[in-house]
C-alpha cells in the first residue's frame, strides 16, 4: 500500500511524485529550468501567491556582467490593488516588442481595444471599442499611402490648440523646407505663403488679401 514519493536515478535526476515546498531560504538552480504540465492542463508560473500583505513581485532577467541585478525586469509594485506594473529595460540598446510573424500588436484598456499596430504597418488609434485593424469607426489612423486619417461622428475630428501665445498652428513643408504656414495672431487667422502673409481672416468675417484676387465671377449679397 506504499506510494512512491521520490525517485533518484543513476544520472542524479530526482523525480518527485507530488509538489515541492521550500522554506524561507532562496533556492538556486545552476542549470536551465523547464516548467510544464504533462497533461492538457494549463502550464503556469505564479509569483507572489503566498503574500500576507502588499509587496513587490517581479521577474529579473540578467544577460550581462554590468547590470548584475537585472537587465530587464517585469514588476508589479507594492501599492495595493490599483498599483502600477512596469516593464523596465536597462542600457542604451533598443527595447523591441515584436510580433515574430504576421500578428497584430494591440493595446487594450478596460477590455476595449484602443490602439492597433497592424501587420501591414498601419497604426490605428481608436476612441471607441473597434476590433483589430478596422478603421471605419471613430479615431485616428496612420495608413501607408494615405498618411493620416481622422474620423469622428460627433464633434471635430482634429483640434489644434496653441497654448498661451500667438504663433504657428500648422506648417506645410516640402523636402524639409517650410513653404506655407497657418498661424493665429490675436483673434485673427492668417495664411503665410513664401514667408509673407497672403490672407488674414478676422472675427468680423473680413478677409484681407495681400496680393491680387483673381476669379471668374463675383456675386454680392
Amino acid at each position: 500500500g506504499s506510494t512512491e514519493a521520490l525517485r533518484l536515478d543513476s544520472s542524479q535526476n530526482a523525480t518527485f511524485a507530488g509538489g515541492i515546498t521550500t522554506g524561507s531560504v532562496d533556492s538556486t538552480f545552476n542549470a536551465n529550468l523547464s516548467v510544464g504540465n504533462a497533461s492538457t492542463n494549463d502550464a503556469s508560473i505564479t509569483i507572489g501567491a503566498s503574500a500576507t500583505g502588499n509587496r513587490n513581485s517581479y521577474v529579473d532577467i540578467i544577460g550581462d556582467t554590468t547590470y548584475t541585478d537585472y537587465g530587464l525586469r517585469l514588476i508589479r509594485l507594492n501599492n495595493g490593488l490599483n498599483t502600477e506594473s512596469k516593464l523596465m529595460h536597462r542600457g542604451t540598446g533598443a527595447l523591441h516588442i515584436a510580433a515574430q510573424d504576421a500578428g497584430e500588436i494591440k493595446f487594450d484598456i478596460n477590455g476595449n481595444n484602443k490602439m492597433v499596430l497592424a501587420s501591414g504597418g498601419n497604426f490605428y488609434i481608436h476612441t471607441s471599442a473597434n476590433v483589430g485593424s478596422n478603421s471605419s469607426g471613430e479615431g485616428f489612423s496612420f495608413v501607408q499611402g494615405e498618411s493620416f486619417r481622422a474620423q469622428r461622428s460627433d464633434g471635430p475630428p482634429v483640434i489644434i490648440n496653441r497654448v498661451d501665445s500667438d504663433g504657428d498652428l500648422m506648417q506645410f513643408r516640402r523636402d524639409g523646407a517650410t513653404k506655407a504656414k497657418l498661424d493665429i495672431t490675436g483673434n485673427n487667422l492668417r495664411f503665410d505663403v513664401g514667408g509673407s502673409i497672403a490672407l488674414t481672416l478676422d472675427t468680423s468675417q473680413n478677409a484681407t488679401f495681400a496680393g491680387t484676387v483673381t476669379c471668374t465671377s463675383v456675386t454680392e449679397t
